[in-house]
């Protein structure tokens, strides 16, 4: 029974290890990241009209950022990203050096991780100027107007262009909470003082510990099978 006994307390470590490999998943990771604006990702950006936290013509449309320097775990360094712009009051200054954030702290990101969870595959696979500028917009609704989610009304408002972006957009955003999700991403957000804040995600795996953890709890349960036997042996 000691033996036993020992083995039990061998499994608890073993998922209290597993846990802890897991925990830093859901946990704050910061860091410097320097990012140099290459273009658009896809093709050339689309012009909409817009009006809010200020009003003109925009050009919408995930960037292509190279990646030169990066001390955060989540961001390779060279390499490069897809970046959503969340400041529409500042210009990208380039190259340009960024406070990383993905604790999502910020009041939008609840909804903001559902929108890249639900459509950031239809991105990927339309790779088109249209479905990339529909991000876009669909992100700025929620970063300035999460209350509303409605691109003609409130703080962040779409008074034209590009119907196809624009209805697509909408549809997204009304059927955020209902719509299911097809990815699992973390969201990265990028502040600078000199340049236009920006966000990105990153995809997150269910990582080799998550397994090992669940190799523990089965092991446990077997063994957990085995005490409640034991008894009945002795007797026999």
């Amino acid at each position: 029974m000691s033996k036993l006994k020992f083995s039990l307390r061998a499994v608890s470590l073993l998922a209290g290890v597993a846990l802890g490999a897991i925990a830093p998943l859901h946990s704050a990771v910061a860091g410097t990241v320097g990012l140099d604006y290459v273009g658009p990702q896809y093709g050339n950006y689309l012009s909409f009209g817009v009006a809010g936290p200020t009003s003109g013509s925009v050009q919408a449309g995930g960037f292509n950022m190279k990646v030169n320097s990066s001390n955060d775990p989540l961001i390779s360094s060279p390499g490069s990203i897809l970046a959503w712009c969340i400041e529409l009051t500042q210009f990208i200054n380039t190259p340009a050096n960024y406070t990383s954030d993905s604790s999502g702290s910020d009041s939008w990101s609840g909804k903001m991780t559902q929108l890249f969870n639900q459509h950031y595959k239809d991105v990927l696979a339309g790779a088109s100027n249209v479905v990339s500028a529909a991000m876009q917009l669909a992100v700025w609704e929620i970063a300035y107007d999460s209350s509303s989610l409605d691109l003609s009304r409130g703080n962040f408002r779409v008074t034209s262009g590009n119907s196809n972006a624009r209805n697509m957009a909408q549809e997204w955003l009304s059927n955020l909470s209902t719509s299911s999700s097809t990815g699992d991403y973390k969201l990265v957000k990028l502040t600078s003082g000199k340049s236009q804040d920006l966000m990105t995600v990153v995809p997150t795996p269910i990582p080799a510990a998550a397994l090992l953890f669940g190799s523990a709890l089965g092991l446990g349960g077997l063994l957990q099978r085995r005490r409640r036997a034991t008894p009945a042996a002795a007797v026999a």
